[in-house]
């Protein structure tokens, strides 16, 4: 049985195929009609057989299998608002606008903790439904890993291979040792660190191409202004798997580093012929491509998906040591920092230095203690020939010692704990025992300090406290976000550096978070406070602030700054949604730069951090500007268009118990289903071919002796993978049943294959059809220069009785067709055969018919494109004259020759990449003239003359 038909670039094609006679039955292959004798079958020789099932259970399974096996092409959403969620209209806009491209390619750029990955879902969901999403690949930091493919399995029941350092070692065991994984797994998430480090893995990739690739948190693949115009080794990465798939979904909450070149490289991903000028561009030209959002402007929509943050600063005063040290750290001069003068010594930066030393002693003495070494390091200290036998490295010297004994005597307990720590033991040890807390501090020796401190105040249990950082190796990161969200789990306390700060989903069984120092940041800062304050959230999140407060007021001043970030960061997240358009850098590095400058040079806290702009729409960056312009396009109040499926049955599960039950009739390897009534789901034992299809699939998918519960009652299915976390269990014990879980997808295969081979039965219905009427069931499908299919439709063919031509026939939709007929219900089968002999005479005008029908949707398709193809070749053409201006200016003023051939290579790409842009819009909206037909059943009335006579049956 053909399951997909592609293209090749030898201009034929590739089938690939599944097994359904004994000898072969659940195997896949591909066949080349370049290589293989391929026979297209004729609908014209379609057999009409009987069907002596009761209630004709074998015709309905047999045509409802069909129509799940049939591509939607339309762009309304058909599938992914039926995962194991409960939708919200934001959450579906990614996939429709998606959708409503030539090729399925956008940025989704939420804000923190909106739940991209379920927007994701929707739309891998989506593709998978189309034929489109066979073969995906997910890109995503190491240490989301297991969650985001948990996320995808649970919801959606899309199966991908995890390739971390433990299921690269489970691949390499199984396959052999040339085989390309990638070949191997059809759908698989890998961390991009993986890919950048593994140059085999890489070579892997260059052999691949993909339906779908998702490239998670893309700001650490777009090309930064640090990079000085070169691509970064993950930047290069992406660009090369762009080329390698049709559709790309790319997620960030900070898709920019505050320069528009940067944006434009992720638009470039998308369409590398969207943007013209990477320096300036409009809405126009990206508006299909992105969607941005922030929790401000989707509150209306989630009811209590989200609760209101409280903010709770703890203003505690600094100890005698902790005050001596700082008052110490604020009027110490450095001689040896940078560049030096003609006269001796060096200026410019001990402010500078002083600045990063307090900031370290404002996390703990111990980071302090850690940046006084990594300075006595240095050069300029130690080796003579750079200066360390000058008085002002001596002078160096002495202040860095009596700076660690200031730092060493404010880190001694003995007498009183330090201020912070104090106030962290006092809120952590008045938790209730299965109250969890999240803790964050972007100092390693900070957080290991604070490891020792709260387990010996506390008397913590074994596995009561865990430290989070970028040192843990991945499967490290993935058990500790996976232990912290099981309710089973010793964790409570979760002490994290800011390698947590991104992705990982801290929310479950947490509400509080605390800041144990305040990242110079108010990136860092909302990132740290997603990790709780998200999508799902039950309770309020409570975020804590721990501050210093010094006695000496020149000592305090600085510090005010960090007050003024809590707060600014809390009045941008609820006022604007996006607190990076308040300083407008875009770059977590680069705000906390301009912070430690502006304490540096004695600036003020108001001039540091600014106030809100009065309104939202003012003083925003380029990309809010786009948004903005954005918005007031789009008609965001008019309801998404939401497919109704076509389905004989009212439900999956009704459906899959009858396809149970029948194929149980007729094969002794295949038992019944088992109903659960309270979980409105069934319980199956897979059959070998149905446990061969799980060999490829993640080893987490098979249950013990191959049992798969199945439910339909999505809040079920809900409450089950909380249950899953709160035993620390791998994956839920039920799945949704749905057509995209692949023991339906196995049914499907099965039921059509129990069928006579390239037949049509007969059904003799009781209402819908006068006694000299039959009706043939065709579906057609008409397909575009790539083999893919872009009219799908069923619909019905209405004949008077021994009517020999094709203008006699009234054409049925599909929907109208199965509701006349009774076909979404058990029909009465009077168990008479009927002359098939008449039928098949009919046949001929039946095809006939169903090819004109056909041939004149593609027309009025046609018709429906031609604008939309004429409008893209213009943009083609506009962006090219565009770039090729530009290309020409640069090589006119250039004098260097190798950067003029490098501009004339660049201009000849441009070329090459309009024209094959060209030809792929063209193949993919052009449709072959010759459909693909299929008569998939015939009508009679039960009363119809053409019973067969005994004698002749």
């Amino acid at each position: 049985m053909v399951r997909s038909v592609q293209g090749t670039a030898t201009g034929g094609h590739a089938l690939r195929v599944v097994g359904v006679s004994e000898l072969v039955r659940g195997r896949e292959s591909m066949f080349l009609d370049d290589l293989d004798e391929v026979t297209i079958l004729d609908p014209r020789e379609t057999a009409l057989v009987g069907d002596d099932s009761p209630q004709y259970r074998r015709t309905r399974l047999y045509l409802e299998s069909l129509l799940r096996q049939s591509p939607p092409t339309s762009a309304e959403l058909t599938i992914g608002h039926r995962g194991a969620m409960n939708p919200t209209r934001y959450q579906l806009v990614p996939a429709a606008k998606a959708l409503a491209q030539p090729r399925a390619r956008i940025l989704i750029a939420d804000g923190v903790g909106l739940g991209k990955t379920l927007e994701v879902g929707v739309l891998l969901a989506e593709l998978i439904r189309r034929g489109r999403g066979r073969r995906i690949l997910v890109v995503a930091l190491r240490s989301v890993l297991e969650q985001f493919q948990g996320e995808l399995w649970a919801r959606f029941t899309i199966p991908l291979v995890r390739l971390d350092s433990r299921g690269i070692q489970r691949v390499q065991q199984r396959i052999p040792a040339n085989m390309n994984p990638f070949h191997f797994y059809d759908r698989a998430i890998i961390s991009i660190d993986t890919l950048k480090r593994d140059t085999k893995y890489r070579r892997y990739l260059d052999d691949c191409r993909w339906d779908a690739i998702v490239i998670d948190e893309c700001q650490h693949v777009a090309e930064r202004s640090n990079r000085k115009g070169q691509a970064s080794m993950r930047a290069q990465l992406a660009q090369r798997l762009a080329g390698t798939c049709d559709s790309l979904i790319l997620t960030s909450a900070t898709p920019h580093d505050g320069r528009p070149e940067s944006f434009a490289s992720l638009m470039n991903l998308l369409d590398p012929t969207a943007v013209v000028n990477p320096a300036e561009f409009t809405n126009e030209e990206i508006g299909g491509l992105y969607v941005r959002r922030f929790k401000k402007d989707i509150e209306h929509e989630v009811g209590e998906s989200f609760q209101d943050r409280e903010l709770i600063p703890h203003h505690v005063a600094a100890t005698p040591a902790e005050e001596a040290l700082l008052q110490a750290l604020a009027t110490a001069e450095f001689q040896t920092l940078g560049r030096r003068k003609r006269g001796g010594g060096f200026a410019g930066s001990s402010a500078l230095f002083r600045t990063l030393l307090k900031k370290s002693a404002l996390s703990s003495a111990e980071a302090l203690i850690s940046t006084l070494d990594e300075r006595r390091k240095h050069a300029r200290l130690t080796q003579p020939d750079k200066g360390a036998n000058t008085p002002e490295a001596g002078h160096d010297r002495a202040l860095l010692t009596e700076l660690d004994r200031l730092a060493r005597a404010a880190k001694d307990t003995k007498s009183s704990p330090p201020s912070k720590l104090a106030r962290l033991i006092e809120l952590v040890g008045g938790l209730d025992h299965d109250q969890r807390v999240v803790v964050f501090s972007e100092r390693i020796h900070t957080l290991d300090m604070l490891e020792r401190a709260l387990t010996r105040e506390l008397g913590l249990a074994k596995g009561a406290i865990g430290v989070f950082s970028g040192s843990l190796d991945d499967t490290a990161q993935q058990d500790m976000v996976k232990e912290f969200g099981s309710r089973d789990s010793q964790l409570r306390v979760l002490l994290c550096s800011d390698a947590a700060a991104e992705g990982i989903n801290l929310h479950f069984y947490c509400h509080r978070l605390i800041h144990y120092d305040i990242p110079w940041s108010l990136i860092t800062l909302e990132q740290r406070n997603g990790r709780v304050d998200r999508y799902g959230q039950r309770e309020r999140p409570r975020i804590h602030y721990l501050l210093t407060r010094a006695a000496a007021e020149g000592v305090d001043a600085d510090m005010q700054v960090l007050d003024r970030l809590v707060q600014k960061e809390h009045e941008a997240h609820r006022n604007l949604g996006d607190v990076q358009s308040l300083l407008q850098l875009q770059d977590a590095a680069a705000e906390e730069q301009h912070v430690i400058e502006g304490v540096a040079a004695g600036h003020s806290p108001e001039q540091i951090i600014p106030e809100l702009p009065d309104s939202p729409q003012s003083g925003l960056d380029f990309l809010a500007e786009l948004v903005a312009a954005q918005a007031e396009t789009e008609r965001e109040t008019e309801e998404l268009e939401l497919a109704e499926s076509i389905s004989l049955y009212p439900d999956d599960l009704g459906f899959t118990i009858d396809a149970f039950g029948e194929l149980a009739s007729a094969y002794p390897d295949i038992d019944e289903a088992t109903r659960h009534v309270e979980a409105s789901g069934v319980e199956i034992v897979a059959p070998p071919d149905l446990a061969r299809r799980f060999d490829l699939l993640p080893p987490e998918l098979r249950r013990e002796g191959d049992r798969f519960k199945l439910s339909v009652d999505r809040e079920f299915l809900m409450k089950e993978f909380q249950r899953a976390r709160e035993r620390s269990q791998d994956w839920p014990k039920w799945d949704l049943l749905w057509p995209l879980h692949p023991v339906s997808e196995w049914l499907t295969d099965r039921l059509v294959a129990h069928m006579t081979r390239h037949a049509a039965p007969i059904i003799a219905v009781d209402r819908g059809l006068d006694e000299r009427q039959v009706c043939f069931m065709v579906h057609g499908v008409i397909s575009n220069h790539r083999s893919q299919p872009t009219i799908s439709q069923w619909f019905g063919l209405r004949f008077e009785l021994g009517a020999a031509a094709a203008d006699m026939a009234e054409v049925v939709p599909a929907r109208e067709l199965i509701a006349s007929l009774g076909l979404d219900a058990p029909l009465a089968n009077d168990g008479q055969p009927r002359d098939e002999r008449a039928l098949r005479l009919m046949l001929s005008p039946c095809v006939d018919a169903a090819r004109a029908h056909m041939a004149e949707v593609r027309r009025e398709r046609a018709r429906q494109l031609q604008p939309q193809i004429r409008a893209e070749i213009r943009r083609l053409d506009a962006w090219a004259d565009g770039r090729l201006d530009q290309l020409d200016d640069r090589i006119a003023a250039e004098t260097r020759a190798p950067r003029k051939v490098a501009l004339e290579h660049e201009k000849a790409r441009v070329e090459r990449l309009v024209h094959e842009r060209k030809q792929w819009f063209q193949d993919a909206l052009a449709t072959d003239a010759e459909p693909y037909l299929r008569v998939a059943a015939v009508f009679v009335s039960a009363s119809h003359p053409l019973k067969a006579s005994r004698k002749a049956s």
